[in-house]
């Protein structure tokens, strides 16, 4: 199990980059004792300038994949814990700045659940949920207005970070409809090969949606304001049989500063939601 400490809220005008850490786990659990955890490792982010890691993903090989959605690179953690560019700009002068995973310096006000939204520094994030499945990995990015792909495989050849970006595609992009969108977290159901969605929490209209890759269909799992206020996490739990459990965290973003440029004081609800969605593909 692992935990990412963001290592600092986005701070992208005036610039001040994180400093994450990735927090391995040993756990176990069982009805007579209960759950308990042990920490086994700690990877930081220190030597590598991020400006906010927004996810990351690990990897069957016993990598870890990183996004950085204000300076628009992905990074590697190799098993030995070192950290490798995976697809990362020249330079970060804006003129080198990777166009599929940049953020956009503005962003337009909008509301959400009955609040005036900015995200922090009014900006729009680049690269921010990874997913990966059969050899690819997925990403959304709500500056360059889409989910992308990209052959896990390119991550291992010998050209520069930066060259590896000709490599990415769109898959599914943003419906044109939609002035402003943020997907905060991609899964797929690890416990049902057959189930070809990519679901993702969509904050900004209080719902979960799913995505068919092969034509960018999407279809609302769930959603109202009984259920989420700012959908940020969700993960399913392991099931057998054609129904899957999804679990979904809210963190009220557009309640506070902190994260909406748009508000003056926090205004937390308590408690914060967590819902629990049966799917069925």
């Amino acid at each position: 199990m692992a935990i990412l400490d963001a290592g600092g809220l986005p701070q992208p005008l005036p610039f001040v980059p994180a400093n994450p850490i990735i927090y391995e786990y040993a756990y176990s659990f069982s009805p007579e004792h209960g759950f308990s955890a042990s920490l086994v490792r700690t990877v930081s982010f220190a030597g590598v300038l991020v400006g906010f890691p927004e996810d990351f993903v690990h990897l069957n090989d016993g990598r870890y994949l990183l996004s950085d959605a204000v300076l628009g690179s992905i990074w590697i953690v190799e098993p030995d814990g070192t950290i490798a560019p995976g697809i990362v700009p020249k330079s970060f002068d804006s003129e080198d700045l990777i166009p599929t995973l940049a953020f956009c310096p503005t962003m337009p006000e909008i509301t959400v659940n009955g609040y005036p939204f900015l995200f922090t520094g009014s900006t729009l994030p680049g690269v921010s949920p990874l997913a990966v499945r059969d050899g690819t990995v997925y990403y959304y990015s709500p500056c360059a207005r889409g989910i992308y792909a990209f052959p896990l495989a390119i991550l291992s050849d010998d050209r520069q970070p930066y060259q590896r970006a000709t490599d990415i595609q769109l898959v599914a992009p943003t419906p044109s409809d939609v002035e402003v969108e943020e997907l905060l977290d991609f899964s797929f159901n690890p416990f049902n090969p057959s189930d070809r969605y990519l679901y993702a929490a969509d904050p900004l209209k209080l719902r979960v949606i799913r995505i068919d890759l092969s034509n960018g269909e999407r279809q609302v799992v769930a959603s109202g304001s009984k259920l989420f206020d700012f959908p940020s996490s969700l993960g399913f739990l392991p099931t057998i049989g054609p129904v899957s459990e999804l679990v979904v965290v809210s963190n009220q973003q557009e309640r506070t500063p902190l994260t909406n440029d748009a508000v003056s004081e926090t205004t937390f609800s308590l408690p914060f939601i967590v819902a629990k969605i049966l799917v069925i593909p």
